[in-house]
């Protein structure tokens, strides 16, 4: 096992390369486009003479050197601690999520995946819930129903897979975004409940923390993933800005050639980083999906419990703790499968001591 200061420094050691390459670099080049291209375009369209364009002054700020790679590299870190601060908020417009996005300028594309979502999976849902309701029950009068169902419920399937080869939306109509990215996010959020019950936004952090020591490889592997999303993003969102800003520029500078080559290129630029972040986050997906896949035990194992013998037990001890952790209230926790053997241990070596 690591030691514990090993394992911080590593950790920043991670976190400053993550920043470096996913904040600092789109910083630097959203800055640079500005102090050589878009600032001076803008002085240009006022006529100003060549000397006065290689400053500018702004209030609060004072003399800004365009010339200057000190206040280049300065500013680049102002605003890639900008991109840092507003990560979360970019990966929610990434998704679409917010209302004037989803329910707003983006509502046809909301309603056409809503739509196909609901063609795709209703009915399989419809049958998934019936079979629930009936094996719960365990009646020996309904086995040949739910042997009916399971024939049902794989044609239904095999009719998915035939006409999507690749899931591309989740199957809760709720979840559904209006963008690619969104939904791959969506995919991945779900799938843990899906198969165990387990509330992945909830967990996550749980889960995480604990790889972080138990599974480092693994680990590793998810904060590479998270850099190269990171920096898909911010490249697609500071080309976007740079896209607006060059067409608003146009308008009054005279220097159309330069700014034209350049807004095409920006617009180029954040439509490939965008679907660079599709790729990432999707990447990014099958990485959790593992991750609950293989180490979900060890969050059970730090709340003390023990890995139940089949699936629908799982799933129990799964919603049971996810109400505990939201509602404080002791007997929502599954106490009938807490570890009684780890617990015995523990009893026994006091004893001892004693």
């Amino acid at each position: 096992m690591k030691e514990p200061s090993k394992t911080v420094s590593e950790s920043v050691k991670y976190l400053g390369q993550g920043f470096l390459l996913a904040y600092y670099l789109p910083a630097l080049v959203f800055v640079l486009v500005h102090l050589y291209v878009l600032i001076p375009a803008s002085i240009g369209s006022l006529n100003l003479s060549r000397e006065a364009t290689k400053k500018l002054t702004l209030p609060l700020i004072g003399v800004i050197d365009l010339s200057s790679w000190v206040d280049s590299f300065l500013w680049s870190l102002i605003v890639g601690i900008a991109l840092l601060v507003l990560n979360n908020i970019l990966i929610r417009l990434f998704e679409g999520q917010p209302r004037w996005l989803k329910n707003g300028l983006l509502s046809h594309l909301t309603r056409r995946n809503q739509k196909e979502c609901r063609n795709l999976y209703s009915k399989l849902a419809s049958l998934q819930k019936k079979y629930l309701e009936i094996s719960n029950q365990r009646p020996q009068s309904e086995d040949a129903k739910l042997e009916s169902l399971r024939l049902e419920i794989e044609n239904e399937h095999k009719r998915i897979e035939e006409s999507k080869s690749q899931q591309t939306l989740p199957h809760n109509v709720e979840r559904v975004c209006p963008t690619s990215f969104g939904n791959a996010y969506a995919i991945a959020e779900e799938y843990p409940y899906e198969r165990y019950g387990a509330d992945s936004v909830l967990f996550w952090p749980h889960l995480r923390t604990l790889m972080q020591e138990k599974a480092p490889s693994h680990s590793l592997r998810l904060t590479q993933q998270k850099t190269v999303l990171d920096l898909s993003i911010n490249f697609a969102f500071v080309s976007g800005l740079v896209t607006v800003e060059t067409i608003l520029i146009l308008v009054f500078s005279g220097d159309k050639h330069l700014l034209l080559v350049l807004a095409g290129v920006a617009f180029f630029l954040s439509i490939s980083f965008y679907q660079a972040s599709v790729a990432a986050i999707q990447g990014m997906g099958g990485l959790i999906k593992i991750s609950f896949d293989y180490y979900r035990g060890l969050v059970l194992q730090a709340f003390n419990l023990r890995m139940p013998e089949n699936l629908s037990e799982e799933q129990t001890v799964w919603l049971k703790l996810a109400a505990f952790i939201r509602r404080g209230d002791a007997f929502y926790f599954p106490e009938e499968y807490r570890d009684a053997k780890k617990g015995g241990n523990v009893t026994e070596e006091k004893k001892k001591d004693e």
